[in-house]
């Protein structure tokens, strides 16, 4: 469906390395939902559809479809962008942590599960279409509005006063004042030339510009402007090399996803030479970094070079086991267990505190194994002559 190359990536990124949060091989696969009369359930494009249209409805079933269409079909990056988008919008919290910046949010496990997502759907395509920040965005403002309702004691919003609500909250985003919102959401409708119009405009008012090069180059890619986007693109690295040595960056901005752009571009563009260019300057910064090796492999292999597309084709096998460290799956396609509840459990006390601490924890087990599960968490060490057990926090079993 997406090409001989991107079988190739999900092949060797999925297949040959058991990565349970980019591949989502859950303990518990999600039910396959229910299609219209007449699709067919072989077909990644029926779920993908299906999850669409019902995403505002109801965001754990659209997760669900998305699942099931990234399994049909796992070369396809916009599923797995997808059941990001899903996984927010059924989780208001992470939703709304996430687009405010708040940092518990942004370090939960949670929300950095959800984001490998992202992540790997950038390793399949740096060019996926984000068709639905719209959505987000707007699924975004209508939890704030719900949870200032809740705070205030208010009624709960019936079915016709959310549909307004959406209406009003479109139109925001649509001709609002905020500029980056309306770049985001015209390029997730397809109003490319809004978009590049308000990215523009954006450019003098953003001390970092690098992001709004970045977002059209994107841009240039879909209308396949291929030089515009080799311009902008250049331009955004120019700018991140400037600030690495004019200040100190508390983050270091990985540039072989750069690279790796560049020579996806130069291959649309018709030029092997400067893309195999653009993945070795990709593995220079990275030598770990698969998707350089699985396009240098396609290249070969285009090429009729078998011996060296195999051998790159290894070494992106051999990378990809060794970084998978992800921990358990993200379960957000699975609806939480009729036995589900929130348990408090006495344990030792903190370094820090004089009392014991009662630890809140998600358990779908018994008492006795929650309350096994915190004195896990929290190891005593030593005992001092006067007060309580000092303890240490340890790592999740």
């Amino acid at each position: 469906m997406h090409g001989t190359a991107g079988v190739l990536a999900s092949v060797l990124l999925l297949g040959g390395v058991p990565v349970p949060t980019a591949v989502a091989q859950f303990r518990n696969p999600p039910t396959r939902p229910r299609l219209p009369p007449g699709a067919d359930t072989n077909s990644a494009r029926a779920y993908y559809d299906h999850g669409v249209t019902v995403l505002n409805r109801d965001p754990w079933t659209a997760a669900a479809a998305f699942y099931w269409a990234s399994r049909l079909d796992p070369s396809w990056p916009e599923t797995f962008y997808a059941r990001r988008v899903a996984g927010l919008l059924a989780q208001d919290h992470l939703l709304m942590g996430y687009l405010e910046g708040v940092e518990q949010v942004v370090d939960s496990r949670e929300f950095r599960q959800l984001d490998s997502l992202a992540y790997h759907a950038q390793q399949l395509n740096p060019f996926y279409r984000r068709h639905l920040d719209e959505q987000m965005y707007t699924g975004y403002f209508l939890a704030r509005y719900k949870r200032d309702r809740r705070m205030a004691a208010s009624r709960r919003l019936d079915p016709g006063e959310e549909e307004e609500l959406r209406f009003y909250v479109e139109r925001y985003l649509k001709t609002g004042t905020n500029l980056f919102l309306r770049a985001a959401v015209a390029a997730s409708r397809g109003s490319f030339g809004e978009a590049l119009d308000v990215y523009r405009r954006l450019l003098s008012q953003s001390p970092v510009k690098a992001v709004i090069h970045t977002e059209r180059a994107r841009i240039f890619y879909a209308i396949a402007a291929y030089d515009s986007a080799l311009a902008e693109l250049h331009t955004a690295l120019s700018e991140l090399r400037q600030l690495d040595t004019a200040s100190l960056m508390p983050v270091y901005v990985s540039r072989e996803q750069f690279e790796h752009a560049i020579g996806m571009i130069h291959e649309a563009a018709g030029d092997p030479a400067a893309a195999r260019e653009a993945y070795g300057r990709a593995l220079t910064e990275n030598l770990s970094y698969a998707p350089a090796h699985v396009r240098l492999g396609a290249l070969d292999l285009v090429e009729a070079d078998t011996a060296n597309a195999l051998s790159e084709w290894d070494l992106a096998v051999e990378v990809a086991r060794r970084k998978r460290r992800h921990g358990r799956p993200w379960g957000c396609c699975s609806r939480r267990p009729a036995g589900w509840r929130r348990r408090w459990c006495t344990c030792a006390a903190p370094p820090t505190s004089n009392r014991p601490t009662r630890l809140r924890i998600t358990c779908w087990r018994s008492s006795r194994s929650a309350r096994a599960f915190a004195k896990r968490r929290w190891r005593p060490i030593g005992r001092f002559s006067r007060g309580p057990a000092r303890a240490t926090r340890c790592a999740p079993p």
